[in-house]
C-alpha cells in the first residue's frame, strides 16, 4: 500500500510538473503577459551614495516584499512629526534583480508601480528610467533601452524627506503592487487605452461606446483589424464588433466604435452588475494584442434642486470619508483587507466613500465596483502648500496635469 501510495505521489507529481511546463510555453505564447515583483527585494532606510550602482554592498539591507511600509516597520519616536503619526520618514533604497528574456527584446517592457511614497527615482542597470514625486499616484517605466538579455539590476530610491511632506500619515515606501508588463511593439495602450462610456439607456437597450488607443512603435504603418466583443458576467456574448484600422507608425492612433447592449443590467449599489470588453488586434488575422476591460452599464446626472440620480432614479449618497492607512499595517495593505473594509462599510449601510485626501491603489476601486459602492475621488489635498515640504509647495506648478491625467485614465472605466 505505501509502495503504490509512493509511486502515485510520483506519478500525479510528473503529471502536474508537464502540465506546468506547459502552463508556461502557454503564457509566453501570449501577445502580451504580466508579471508580479512583489516578491524578493532588497531594503535600506536611509541614504546611501551611489546605492544604484551595480557594485554596492547590500549585507546589511533588509529583506521585504511589497506592499511595504518602512515607516511602521521602524517604529514609534517621540522625534518623530505627528503629521507622520510619530512614525519616522526620510529616505528609503530598494533593489531588485530581475531575469529580462532574450525574445523580449524589440518589444516595450513597462514597470508599473500602484503607488510609491513620494519622490522616487528608478534605475535600471544604473540608467534612469523613471519616477514620479507624487506618492498618490500609479504610474509605469519604460525599461526597453536600459534592458539586457539575462539578469538586471532594478533600483527605486524614496525620499519622503525632509517632514512634513504631508497633513496626515503616508508612510514611506513602495506601498502597493509591483508588475512587470511585457507589450508587442504594436499594442493598446496600458494606461486607459480602451475607454468605455455609457451614452445612453432606453427602451431595453444601452448605447455603449468603446474608445481604443493602439501605440504603434514600429516604423512603417499597417492596418490592423480590431475587434471588440462585450461579455456578461456569465462570460457570455452580449455584442461583438470587428472594423479596419489604419495605425501610424511612432504615433497614437485612436479608433471607435458603438455597440447596443439589449436588456442591459444596469450597475447600482444594489445590483452591481459588470461586465467586459474584450479588445483583440490582429495582423493579417494573428493575435497580436488583447485586453480585458471591465465596466458597469449606468446611467447618472446631478440637478440642482433634487441632487443625484443614479439610472433615472433619485439616490441620495450615504457614505464615510476614508483615510488610506490602516495600522497596524499602516499604507501597506494587504487586498483581502482592502475587501474587509469595504464588506464591513457595506455592511453598515454605506453606498459612497470619499476619498481623503488622494487616489487610492487600483485595488481598492476594483472592490468598490464588485461590492455596489460609489467613489466620490479626490486627486489632491489642494492646490498650494499645506505644509512646509508638501508635494503642492514643490512639484504641484510642474507636475499637476501629468498627474491629473493618468489619475483620470487610469480610473475612468471604473462603474461607480
Amino acid at each position: 500500500m505505501l509502495l503504490k501510495s509512493a509511486y502515485s505521489h510520483i506519478i500525479f507529481s510528473l503529471i502536474g510538473f508537464f502540465l506546468a511546463a506547459a502552463s508556461c510555453t502557454q503564457v509566453e505564447k501570449l501577445p502580451r503577459y504580466s508579471l508580479s515583483l512583489d516578491d524578493n527585494w532588497q531594503f535600506y532606510f536611509g541614504d546611501v551614495e551611489n546605492a544604484f550602482s551595480q557594485g554596492h554592498n547590500t549585507l546589511n539591507w533588509e529583506n521585504v516584499n511589497t506592499p511595504h511600509d518602512a515607516s511602521v516597520e521602524a517604529g514609534y519616536g517621540a522625534g518623530n512629526t505627528p503629521q507622520n503619526g510619530y512614525l519616522p520618514s526620510g529616505i528609503g533604497w530598494y533593489r531588485r534583480k530581475i531575469e529580462i528574456k532574450k525574445e523580449w527584446l524589440g518589444k516595450q517592457v513597462l514597470l508599473h508601480f500602484d503607488g510609491i511614497y513620494m519622490n522616487s527615482t528608478v534605475w535600471l542597470n544604473g540608467k534612469k528610467v523613471g519616477g514620479r514625486p507624487y506618492g498618490f499616484m500609479s504610474f509605469y517605466c519604460d525599461l526597453s533601452h536600459a534592458m539586457h538579455a539575462g539578469e538586471n539590476l532594478l533600483e527605486v530610491k524614496v525620499d519622503n524627506s525632509p517632514p512634513p511632506t504631508a497633513r496626515f500619515y503616508h508612510g514611506t515606501s513602495i506601498y502597493g503592487h509591483v508588475n512587470l508588463l511585457v507589450l508587442p511593439p504594436l499594442h493598446i495602450n496600458p494606461l486607459g487605452g480602451v475607454y468605455v462610456q455609457t451614452e445612453k439607456v432606453d427602451n431595453g437597450r444601452a448605447r455603449v461606446k468603446i474608445i481604443t488607443e493602439l501605440l504603434d512603435l514600429s516604423k512603417k504603418d499597417e492596418e490592423v483589424t480590431v475587434q471588440e466583443r462585450i461579455l456578461d458576467s456569465k462570460i457570455h456574448m452580449a455584442v461583438h464588433s470587428s472594423r479596419k484600422v489604419k495605425v501610424i507608425a511612432g504615433d497614437t492612433t485612436t479608433s471607435d466604435v458603438v455597440l447596443i447592449v439589449k436588456d442591459p443590467k444596469l450597475w447600482s449599489p444594489e445590483t452591481p452588475y459588470l461586465y467586459t470588453v474584450e479588445t483583440t488586434v490582429r495582423r493579417k488575422g494573428k493575435v497580436i494584442d488583447k485586453t480585458e476591460t471591465r465596466f458597469g452599464i449606468r446611467t447618472f446626472r446631478f440637478d440642482a434642486q433634487t441632487g443625484f440620480w443614479l439610472n433615472h432614479k433619485n439616490l441620495k449618497l450615504k457614505g464615510v470619508c476614508e483615510h488610506m492607512e490602516m495600522m497596524p499595517v499602516g499604507f501597506a495593505v494587504p487586498d483581502e483587507m482592502w475587501r474587509w473594509r469595504i464588506e464591513t462599510l457595506k455592511s453598515m449601510g454605506t453606498n459612497a466613500i470619499r476619498m481623503a485626501h488622494n487616489p487610492f491603489p487600483p485595488v481598492f476601486y476594483d472592490l468598490c465596483d464588485r461590492y455596489g459602492i460609489m467613489v466620490i475621488d479626490e486627486v489632491f489635498d489642494g492646490w498650494h502648500r499645506k505644509k512646509a515640504n508638501d508635494y503642492g509647495g514643490r512639484f504641484f506648478k510642474k507636475w499637476w496635469r501629468r498627474d491629473v491625467e493618468d489619475w483620470v485614465r487610469r480610473d475612468r472605466n471604473q462603474a461607480p
